[in-house]
């Protein structure tokens, strides 16, 4: 069972799981820049502060659709 503390941190599988996407895509996506950096919790545990997570998400641009047209309009 998951507890509160468990939830404040994000794995790399977490991420992918989040997003749907590989481990491998989440690694690729820290290196490009696409994603923030991971903290280094203890020795060779990396992860990401949900809320660090939750803010970058709502900093991200909002795709704009085409604007369809109805003659019939």
């Amino acid at each position: 069972m998951k507890t509160n503390m468990d939830r404040a941190f994000l794995s790399y599988g977490d991420l992918a799981q989040k997003f749907g996407r590989t481990k491998q895509t989440i690694a690729r996506w820290v290196r490009q820049g696409l994603l923030p950096q991971p903290r280094e919790i203890a020795p060779q545990v990396v992860g990401w502060v949900a809320t660090d997570i939750d803010l970058w998400l709502s900093r991200l641009p909002v795709k704009q659709g085409k604007k369809e047209t109805n003659e019939y309009c």
